[in-house]
């Protein structure tokens, strides 16, 4: 629903609001009609309420602003990995002078739900060892239009079935998601926006940068962001306050007042400049540059870490049902008081047949450094260098199989996928993943970076973790609606038997997220 109101201009100067200007439709929006197979490598299964607006193009790659970026490839050979970032996508702009123009209102609401069951949840064979919730979140949004300025203010309540006391206890979940203000313009092939507030932010391939939707507590940032785009090329960059400047004491472990510690912190913060080119369907690229500076504070009274991550993405569609993604980072700085060099690759190649049930196969190679261990798990690490791959803000649910038993550390991913659409609101995707530690020795983090079982073993040998078979069905009856039932398989191997357990681990979902 949209309402608009006139602002007092000049009624035969005002510009209507249309629908493809009010809705975001991203590659993995639960409203979009996009290949299936990109839900299920993803953490979010749609971009919630950034409200960039953009034109729908059915069953692409890559959502795009303009009729300029061609669709890279048929739908069931789109990589599930990858989508453009929506940062670009802003409102159709708007003349920045002129009559004062009508002031539009769009409501916005969502409803997520998900059930989860993981069976032998720490690869014991203990009888009884399941854990199982029912999570849900709620997110009422107001977007306001009046020419080239935008404002949008989303609340949202995040819980899970049963927590709360009783019947007639209230937790107060409800907090602010996201509120900034946008102005865009644009003149010819030249567009661009700046937005300050709190906000969802993701870059380039998501891989380092993400809203993480799969989470029922979803992820935003206060920040200003900028983004231009001429022609071809383009640029994003954005400043992140994380925690504050602020004056705090640590209490030290034996209790003595005396012995506790004043701290003064400068506050941590995030940066990013992310540079795209666009070649034309066989090539596109960006390059990324990304950091985070962080200081101590009341949460983390010891973190002190400054690390630079760069890196540059390769992406296309060379041949027709074909489609390749390669990426690589390098990073160096220093984290936790270690000299920090570490380094990630990426691969996928992606094709779709031509047949009516548009058929697919895909190949992936995921690569992350990892740092050997000398000290048990009681002791510590004992690492005299930072080699571990740092993740930033990056996805959490699926790009490393779907029980979210590995994250890009310590990292060998090798995935075959095979998919299938035998309906236009149907696609079923099967996957297999072999899994190894990059380091031996090194830490086993979980994709939330828990660490499993008892983190690493400092006598291991063995780089085989496990193999995980995945099977999803995405369902789409109706436009706004979105249905995902899956089911997964950890079966453990040398390495992950050392670490954790011999047992394999099973995990079931049912996720639904309707839009409004």
């Amino acid at each position: 629903m949209t309402i608009e109101l006139d602002a007092g201009g000049d009624d035969t100067q005002r510009e209507p609001a249309r629908d493809d200007d009010l809705v975001t439709v991203t590659q993995d929006d639960a409203m979009a009609r996009v290949s299936l197979d990109d839900l299920v490598g993803l953490d979010d299964a749609e971009n919630t309420e950034n409200t960039e607006n953009t034109e729908t193009t059915e069953n692409t790659e890559n959502t795009t602003t303009s009729a300029s970026r061609p669709e890279l490839a048929t739908p069931a050979a789109e990589d599930p990995t990858q989508r453009r970032d929506p940062g670009h996508l802003h409102a159709t702009p708007r003349p920045l002078v002129g009559p004062r123009p009508s002031l539009t209102l769009t409501p916005r609401a969502q409803y997520w739900v998900r059930g989860e069951s993981r069976l032998n949840a720490d690869f014991d064979p203990a009888p009884g060892d399941r854990r199982s919730a029912v999570l849900q979140r709620v997110r009422l949004g107001l977007l306001a239009e009046s020419g080239p300025v935008r404002a949008y203010v989303e609340l949202q309540d995040a819980r899970q079935w049963g927590v709360e006391p009783a019947t007639i206890a209230n937790q107060a979940n409800v907090d602010l998601h996201q509120g900034y203000l946008e102005i865009a313009g644009a003149r010819g092939d030249r567009r661009g926006y700046v937005r300050v507030g709190r906000q969802e932010i993701e870059v380039g391939s998501r891989r380092l940068f993400v809203d993480a939707n799969w989470h029922p507590l979803g992820r935003s940032f206060d920040a200003i962001r900028g983004a231009a785009d001429v022609g071809r090329f383009g640029v994003d960059a954005g400043f992140i306050v994380l925690d504050p400047p602020r004056a705090f004491t640590v209490e030290d472990p034996s209790g003595e007042p005396h012995l506790a510690e004043a701290v003064r912190s400068r506050g941590t913060f995030s940066y990013y400049a992310q540079g795209k080119a666009d070649f034309g369907a066989k090539l596109k690229a960006e390059g990324l540059i990304l950091g985070i500076s962080e200081r101590p504070s009341p949460a983390t009274p010891t973190a002190e870490r400054d690390i630079v991550n760069a890196g540059v993405r390769l992406y296309g569609a060379p041949l027709p049902g074909l489609t390749y993604d390669v990426e690589a980072y390098g990073q160096g700085g220093r984290n936790l008081g270690l000299p920090h060099r570490a380094w990630a690759a990426f691969a996928t190649a992606i094709y779709t047949f031509p047949h009516r049930l548009r058929p697919a196969l895909s190949l992936r190679y995921n690569y992350a450094s990892g740092e050997a261990c000398t000290g048990a798990p009681e002791d510590g690490c004992g690492n005299a260098e930072s080699r571990e791959f740092f993740r930033f803000f990056g996805l959490r649910h699926a790009r490393y199989g779907i029980l979210n038993n590995l994250g890009h550390s310590n990292l060998r991913n090798l995935e075959v996928g095979a998919h299938l659409r035998p309906h236009e609101a149907v696609q079923l995707d099967l996957g297999y993943h072999f899994f190894q530690l990059d380091a031996p020795t090194g830490r086993w983090r979980a994709a939330n970076d828990d660490l499993i079982g008892a983190g690493w073993d400092p006598t291991n040998t063995s780089r085989d973790l496990g193999h995980e078979v995945d099977l999803t069905a995405t369902i789409r009856p109706r436009e706004g609606l979105f249905i995902q039932p899956g089911y997964g398989v950890f079966v453990p191997l040398e390495a992950a038997q050392r670490i954790a357990g011999p047992e394999p681990q099973h995990y079931f979902f049912l996720w639904m997220i309707a839009k409004f």
